[in-house]
């Protein structure tokens, strides 16, 4: 999320995604989720300060990637809301689950999936 209206490791990944070096997948959940986190008012703010809308990078979001249908119900987060995470890069048989949220992190990895920081992420594709 943060990618979207700061520069940072996460802004770096998503100009990997547009250089087409990684593939982002996403489910239907996480845009739910992705469009209410940015109504909050630390994301809402900076929009209003950019010549952006939600919907547009709500929009740039789902062209960077691959929208996936999990067919699985996951339950091992503690946090139910990440189990979508989980749920989606277990259905899209990913590489990586990269994620700043501490709960997703702590878990290290899921079926053999490693859950990394942006960070990570960006020194493993040097």
């Amino acid at each position: 999320m943060s990618g979207l209206l700061w520069d940072g490791n996460e802004a770096t990944l998503l100009r990997k995604a547009e250089q087409g070096a990684i593939t982002i997948c996403t489910s239907q959940d996480i845009m739910i989720e992705v469009a209410s986190v940015l109504q909050r008012a630390k994301f809402s703010d900076a929009i209003s300060r950019t010549n952006i809308t939600q919907a547009m990078l709500l929009a740039k979001v789902i062209l960077l990637s691959d929208v996936i249908t999990p067919n699985i119900t996951i339950h091992e987060c503690r946090d139910p809301e990440d189990n979508k995470f989980l749920e989606c890069a277990q259905a899209a048989d990913a590489d990586y689950i990269v994620s700043g949220d501490t709960d997703l992190l702590s878990l290290q990895a899921y079926h053999g999936i490693p859950i990394i920081t942006t960070g990570k992420a960006l020194t493993l594709l040097q």
